[in-house]
Parts: structure tokens; sequence; C-alpha cells
């Protein structure tokens, strides 16, 4: 009898190893709390932003969600944006039946890669790559990794474990890893604590850990899910983006960066006053020439969201 309970309870040990081990979360391990009115449960998600310098950064995701029955899916699927600032690597993506064994390890090609264009504009350098699994059996669990590297910066993802109502949290953390001399600043809400702070040499760590968030209905004029789920938004100090260094800590140093990206764009280059001037040389009417310079541009410029 002692060898029976020894070896149950080493299966029970093997089967949360969690993202320390192999990754194995089964769905009876899930409380009953966090099953309630749940289609999906996130059973834990660790995320750390860690600031290099004023342009250097990087965001890593490791994220386990049991998806508890059809309505679920969509809490299944991967997806990550990027662009020239934002670049991918590292994506893992596995499928863990409801015993914890592993049944799918996702092939890159498998993994859709997308123009994240919207609907209004002719060409965007947004980028999105997806994977949705198809999964008849529930529940299943899916376990990503991602990390995404940021060449210049002036914002970070919203850090909000809980994004629908019929998703709970089972455990989820954030953790924040700077340079004294490139702090980043935060804004948390419906966050009962503070974080927990300490230093490892010249880096500051910043670190929050949330533990059950239950599903629950969604109400009619129910205010939006970031003003009633726990969430913390992060923000540099100074910043770099696209080689235009600014600062955030006042409106006027916003202000000041805004106005960097504005100057000398009124300016027009030499080779294009010489083409107007070429191209009106002829004319003395004001209407002509206004004429014959929009036609120019209207054949020579397109506008479009980049």
């Amino acid at each position: 009898m002692k060898q029976y309970f020894l070896s149950i309870n080493l299966f029970l040990l093997l089967s949360v190893a969690g993202f320390g081990g192999e990754l194995i979360f089964p769905s009876y391990l899930i409380p009953d709390t966090l099953l309630k009115d749940a289609n999906a449960v996130v059973r834990n998600m660790e995320c750390v932003l860690t600031i290099h310098s004023d342009n250097n950064a990087s965001y890593s995701i490791r994220k386990a969600v049991t998806i508890m029955n059809e309505k679920g899916d969509d809490h299944g699927t991967f997806y990550a944006f990027y662009d020239n600032q934002r670049k991918l690597s590292g994506i893992s993506i596995k499928i863990y039946n409801a015993f914890g064994k592993l049944i799918e390890k996702v092939k890159p090609d498998d993994i859709k890669d997308y123009s994240a264009v919207s609907g209004f504009s002719l060409y965007e350098d947004s980028r999105l790559m997806i994977y949705e699994p198809v999964i008849n059996s529930y529940p299943y669990t899916v376990v990503t990794e991602v990390l995404l590297n940021y060449k210049g910066y002036i914002q970070f993802p919203i850090w909000q474990p809980q994004r629908l109502p019929d998703l709970s949290v089972e455990k989820a953390s954030l953790t924040i890893r700077m340079q004294r001399d490139h702090e980043v600043r935060w804004y948390q809400r419906n966050i009962g604590f503070e974080p927990q702070v300490s230093t490892d040499g010249n880096t500051e760590v910043v670190h929050w850990v949330l533990n059950t968030l239950p599903a629950f209905d969604r109400v009619v004029f129910q205010p939006p899910m970031d003003e009633i789920t726990p969430n913390v938004r992060v923000a540099p100090n100074d910043f770099t983006y696209d080689g235009y260094k600014g600062n955030l800590n006042t409106w006027k140093g916003f202000g000041e960066w805004l106005h960097k990206l504005l100057l000398q764009r009124d300016k027009l280059d030499e080779e294009t006053v010489l083409k107007m001037k070429s191209l009106v040389a002829d004319s003395q009417d004001t209407l002509e020439i206004i004429r014959r310079i929009y036609k120019y541009v209207q054949g020579h410029t397109r506008y479009v969201s980049i």
C-alpha cells in the first residue's frame, strides 16, 4: 500500500513540474473555484521585461492555458505582432491532453505569418504570427513561449492576465529587470498590493504575482476589462525610437520629442526644388502653376500607414 501511494505522489509531482521542467499541466488539478463560468484557465503565465538600454529591451512570455470546451478555443490561439522595431524569436508551442501527455509539438512552418493590415490602409509594416490549434478532445492545454526583442521603443505591452470574463487565472507573474540608469515607471490597477522590489547588483527587479482569479459572467453595460481586472502598464523614462531620443517624465519632454520628428520636414530637397522650377518655368499663370504641381504630386506621391 505504501508503494501505491508513493507512486501516486510521484506521478502528481512530475505532473506539476511547471516551467522549471517538462511543461505538463493535467486538467484534474485545476481548483474547483476556477472552473465555474470558465471556458479556459490560465495555469501559469510568466512575463519578464528586461531593459538593457534606452533603445534595447526584451519581453518574454511563457504561458500555459487549459481549454475546457469549444467555447474556449480562442484562448488557445497563439498570436504575436512584430514590425521593424520589434522582432520575434524563440517561439515554441506545445499541446498536451487532459492528463498532461504531449500530443503535438508545433513546427515553425505551421505558424502562419500575415501582414497585419487594417481595413482602411493600403500598407502597414506591422505583421502577425498566428497559430490556431485544431483539437477535438477537451480539455487540452496549450503551452507557448515567445521572446519579443525591441530595437527602440516608446511603450511596452500591457500586462493583463485576465482579458475576458470566461477566462480564469491560476497563477500569473510579471517581472521587470532594469539598469538603474534606464529605469521605467509603472501604473497598476485592481491590484491590492505593491510589487516586490529588490536589487541585483546594478539591476533593479520589480515583481508581481497573482493567484486565483475566477471567471465571471459578463453583465450588460459592463465596464472595460482593464477597469475591473488586474493589470500593469509600463512606460520608460528615457527612450529611443527610430533613432530619436526622448523622455516621458513630463508632457513637455514628450512634446519636445514630437517636435524633433517634425524638424526640417517642411524643407524640400534641392533636387525636388529644381524639378518644380523646371515644371513651371514656361508659365506665369498662378492657377496653371498650381495645377501642374498638384498633378505631379498626384502621380508621384502615396500616403500609407507606415
